[in-house]
């Protein structure tokens, strides 16, 4: 599975998740997690909450329409 998809595959449950539970449950390390969420933030698909994220309720709200 491609880090995005792993990614978003835990985050899919709408709630704030920390960073090292993210890099835990994907198997990536802290700098690979840390590249692939900037890209979802800075992209408007996650929001970053401290040391937690979550994703954006519209995104989730289209990934599960597909």
């Amino acid at each position: 599975m491609r880090p995005p998809d792993s990614i978003l595959e835990v985050l899919e449950d709408g709630e704030p998740h920390h960073a090292r539970e993210l890099a835990e449950r994907t198997k990536l390390t802290l700098k690979e997690l840390d590249r692939v969420m900037n890209f979802l933030v800075k992209y408007g698909f996650a929001a970053k909450l401290g040391e937690y994220v979550r994703i954006d309720s519209q995104f989730r709200s289209l990934l599960r329409e597909l």
